[in-house]
């Protein structure tokens, strides 16, 4: 995926608010960051930027962000920086600026492509956290049947989903373990 060089990217937003956009979901700017570092790492977060200074590395790709032999005493981390303050990335021979990701990628993580019947679990699990009815579910099984009854009620037994593919899901869609489950 990596760098976009298509136009099958319709929307871009800049690391900066798609960092600011996580962090109001997931409770912070470290995790929401993290979120972003690990969708570079595994060449699934689609990017792009607007200007190169100093020497091009060659590549577009996943190795732009861990391809490098840093010197002895340094790890990524302290190699490769993103600067969200200014949208900018720096390895030792070049730095982007403009740095920016595919919207989409942001939707996707923040649930807004998601079918309504997981938007209705996430706000009910979020409900239920918030009203401390989740302080005894140790299990996945237990929590999805939580999640199942209440949706029974609401929707009837027809239209709801099922203990197994909301079990299946809970992680997923950032409800599990419990204390993933953002309020």
């Amino acid at each position: 995926m990596a760098k976009a060089d298509d136009d099958t990217i319709t929307a871009w937003e800049f690391a900066s608010e798609a960092r600011d956009r996580l962090a109001k979901h997931y409770g912070g700017r470290k995790t929401a960051e993290n979120i972003i570092r690990e969708g570079l790492n595994a060449d699934t977060l689609p990017w792009d930027f607007m200007h190169l200074e100093g020497r091009d590395p060659g590549f577009r790709d996943k190795r732009f962000w861990t391809e490098y032999n840093p010197p002895p005493g340094f790890i990524w981390g302290q190699v490769v920086t993103i600067n969200y303050e200014e949208n900018s990335v720096s390895r030792p021979e070049c730095t982007i600026r403009g740095f920016k990701v595919a919207k989409d990628y942001t939707d996707k993580l923040l649930g807004v492509d998601l079918p309504k019947s997981a938007v209705w679990c996430i706000a009910e699990a979020q409900r239920l956290k918030l009203a401390g009815k989740l302080d005894s579910v140790k299990t996945k099984t237990k929590f999805a049947e939580m999640l199942h009854k209440q949706m029974c009620k609401e929707f009837g037994e027809a239209n709801a989903l099922t203990i197994g593919s909301i079990r299946n899901q809970l992680k997923n869609w950032g409800l599990w373990p419990i204390s993933a489950i953002k309020i």
